[in-house]
């Protein structure tokens, strides 16, 4: 009697945890990446006679992000990030005695992601979608850019969830033109491969 009352207990709870579980479909968290980033930009100066080559380094993103769950294993996905891509930039004078110098220049990206994450297994999930993208600085202003990932995600009962994740994202930054240029879109990309970790809650 005792064995089957305390079995009753366990089942219930154990219903009642992955219920709730299920039930929590909003999710906010912050997270952090950092990794490499290859940038292929090249420009050249027309009231200047420079050219410009820019070489990335690596980068750090900080994000908010927010999650809604749409089914049992999938979720739609969107926040802020905001990015910082460490770069070389060589110039070159041409016409000029003066030879090319190098020195360290950053590029900035404010992106809007919007996506799907899907959950598979326990504790594991891939996402990936789109993002829009706003560029402050090089004579750029709006793009495009796509991500995608494979990670983990514990969530505790209380609703505290941790995850981390290798990530890839892209950027064609150009789709809204440069400022005072007349060059074609998409002919300048940003390629980033790095790691994702996050703290967020379930609720």
């Amino acid at each position: 009697m005792m064995k089957g009352v305390s079995l009753l207990i366990i089942l219930s709870f154990v219903i009642g945890f992955v219920y709730g579980q299920e039930n929590k479909k909003h999710y906010i968290g912050g997270h952090f990446s950092y990794g490499r980033a290859n940038i292929d930009i090249e420009k050249f100066e027309i009231n200047q006679p420079v050219y410009k080559d820019y070489k990335a380094k690596n980068y750090y993103t900080f994000s908010i992000d927010y999650a809604y769950r749409i089914s049992k294993n999938t979720e739609f996905i969107t926040g802020l990030s905001a990015s910082l891509i460490k770069l070389d930039l060589t110039n070159t004078y041409s016409g000029s005695d003066r030879g090319p110098f190098t020195y360290d220049d950053s590029f900035g990206i404010f992106s809007i992601p919007i996506g799907l994450k899907y959950y598979f297994g326990k504790y594991f999930f891939a996402n990936g979608g789109l993002s829009i993208n706003y560029h402050p600085s090089k004579g750029y202003t709006w793009g495009l850019g796509g991500f995608a990932g494979l990670g983990a995600l514990y969530t505790f009962k209380s609703g505290l969830s941790l995850s981390l994740a290798p990530e890839i994202k892209m950027h064609m930054v150009s789709i809204g033109g440069k400022e005072n240029s007349t060059m074609s879109a998409f002919n300048d990309k940003i390629l980033q491969l790095g790691f994702n970790i996050g703290i967020g809650y379930r609720f």
